[in-house]
């Protein structure tokens, strides 16, 4: 089952998707870093709210694949 996350701030729509202890994130999380928000439509507020709110929520063994 594939679990698909709305977390805006790289771009509005940008999705991150989990299963089975992996997530997804796209370009909104990486390894000691975060995702660009100085582009256009990019939010910092946002991404900082899509991590804390929603990534950071997922079980703490959590394989972060970006």
């Amino acid at each position: 089952k594939l679990r698909v996350i709305h977390t805006p701030g790289h771009t509005p729509g940008s999705l991150s998707y989990y299963s089975e202890g992996m997530l997804f994130s796209g370009d909104t999380l990486f390894q000691g870093s975060i995702g660009r928000t100085d582009l256009p439509g990019g939010d910092y507020q946002q991404e900082m709210n899509s991590i804390v709110d929603k990534l950071l929520q997922l079980p703490d063994d959590t394989v972060v694949l970006p």
